[in-house]
């Protein structure tokens, strides 16, 4: 079993574990590029025939909301879209450095990526530190009709 934290492209099953933050947003532009950047790695663009760019942009969004509640996405490597929308869910993670974590299982099965919430990363870490001390040094304090940040 190998751990990596970037895009594994082999037969073998893969997860990546990720964190997409609540206030993350794309454009669709953003996505339509990647998924064209992704089009030009298939041979036979005849599978793209009947290609819904914005029902696939839409698809894409929608994916993104489910991760941000800590929902997983699973690959069943079914079609030439169904693999175009995973190489873009991964790519997109990638280049926004959302991957927490990579693991590749080194044997056939289905890919998989499992999101962890803002929600629960926080409830962990309350779990683990106070967090009133551990924010307290970004904290804006007003005095005498001042604001004044604290630094670290």
């Amino acid at each position: 079993m190998k751990i990596k934290p970037s895009f594994i492209s082999n037969s073998s099953s893969t997860i990546y574990i990720i964190f997409v933050p609540d206030n993350f947003l794309m454009e669709d532009e953003y996505i339509l590029n990647i998924c064209e950047d992704n089009l030009n790695d298939f041979e036979d663009h005849d599978s793209f025939e009947n290609f819904d760019q914005n029902k696939f942009i839409e698809e894409i969004q929608n994916q993104f909301e489910s991760f941000k509640e800590g929902k997983q996405y699973i690959f069943y490597d079914c079609s030439a879209v169904e693999m175009l929308e995973w190489r873009t869910l991964v790519k997109i993670c990638e280049n926004n450095n959302l991957i927490i974590d990579g693991i590749d299982f080194g044997i056939s099965g289905n890919d998989v990526i499992k999101s962890i919430s803002q929600e629960t990363i926080i409830a962990a870490l309350t779990n683990y530190i106070n967090l009133d001390e551990f924010i307290k040094p970004f904290i804006r304090e007003k005095k005498d009709d001042t604001e004044i940040t604290k630094k670290i």
